[in-house]
């Protein structure tokens, strides 16, 4: 499924959320994305992945899968959130707000658009696609002179 971040160590994850093993140089032909935000809270006891934030990771991947063009862009997937997936992609630094359904059709509608976005910001923080026909887009914060 993919590359599971927990704590400081990564992890090969498969699509039940089981580690297989830890990610290390052996694999680095793989390309997967990083998942983070699946880690199960400490006090919670047995397994250190989160099932139900696995079960999310998975149906993310698996809507992208549909569409191996845009799955291989994908670089990490975060579902601390479980409403809401939040993606981005190799060589583009903005947070991408999926929600928790219309993985594919939210994703294509951000890469249609990306090409006008940057020409109109000079940055871009995240673009929530949540929202139907509408998009909403923050630029970054900016630095504080002290």
């Amino acid at each position: 499924m993919g590359i599971g971040r927990l704590n400081a160590s990564l992890y090969l994850i498969d699509p039940r959320g089981v580690i297989i093993d830890e990610y290390g140089p052996v694999y680095a032909d793989i390309d997967l994305p990083i998942i983070d935000g699946i880690g199960a809270a400490p006090h919670q006891g047995g397994s250190i992945v989160d099932i139900a934030r696995a079960e999310f990771a998975t149906r993310v991947i698996a809507a992208l899968s549909t569409r191996p063009e845009l799955a291989k862009r994908v670089s990490q997937i975060d579902v601390s959130d479980l409403h809401d997936a939040v993606v981005i992609l190799d060589g583009d630094p903005a947070l991408l707000r999926l929600g928790d359904t219309d993985f594919v059709a939210r994703l294509q509608q951000y890469i249609d658009l990306a090409p006008a976005l940057h020409e109109r910001m000079a940055g871009i923080d995240y673009v929530d696609l949540r929202f139907d026909e509408r998009l909403y887009v923050r630029p970054p914060k900016k630095m504080v002179k002290k």
